[in-house]
């Protein structure tokens, strides 16, 4: 069983940076957190890990957080790229957008992850979760779904729109460097 932060920094690893040991260790630090922080907090007595005053919940907490706060760097790094290349003909409008898209899912993510402090801090206070926070913890979980999901299986009516737009920015830059 692998959860989906360790399965993401392997996939971060593998598409953008495959022989980088340093990224490598990055994978291991996913590993290593969550399983520390899980630790730390059975034998401290948070048996539900949601104590944020407890250091073992920061461990499994970052241990969560930081493979997609990796990917979404690396995304927007390669689409700074890949737009560079669309520009030239040299990527695919839709393959440029869908890194544009993943870095948004992980950010998306990150943000539902800090609403989780919040949420847990009201939990620890006050013994309930309150609703204003699962909503907002749920509404970034719903978005960075629905982000994901046209990543993978964007419609028809998506991709001739990033195509159309791609199109008319090119005509744009090209009449203005030619000074049209």
């Amino acid at each position: 069983y692998l959860p989906v932060p360790v399965l993401l920094a392997i996939f971060t690893r593998q598409v953008f940076r495959p022989q980088s040991r340093w990224a490598a260790w990055l994978v291991w630090i996913s590993i290593v957190l969550p399983v520390a922080g899980v630790g730390s907090s059975v034998l401290a007595g948070d048996w539900e890990g949601y104590a944020i005053g407890n250091p073992g919940f920061w461990a499994e907490w970052g241990g969560y957080t930081f493979p997609f706060g990796w990917a979404g760097i690396e995304a927007f790094i390669q689409y700074a790229t890949a737009r560079r290349r669309r520009k030239h003909g040299l990527c695919d409008p839709v393959v440029c957008n869908r890194f544009l898209l993943w870095g948004i899912y992980a950010v998306v993510y990150v943000i539902g992850s800090l609403l989780l402090l919040p949420m847990y801090a009201h939990y620890e206070r006050y013994g309930e979760f309150a609703a204003i926070w699962d909503r907002l913890l749920g509404a970034a979980e719903i978005s960075s779904i629905a982000v994901i999901c046209v990543v993978f299986f964007a419609p028809a009516f998506y991709e001739r729109w990033v195509n159309n737009r791609a199109t008319v920015a090119d005509a744009t830059s090209e009449g203005s460097a030619h000074g049209g």
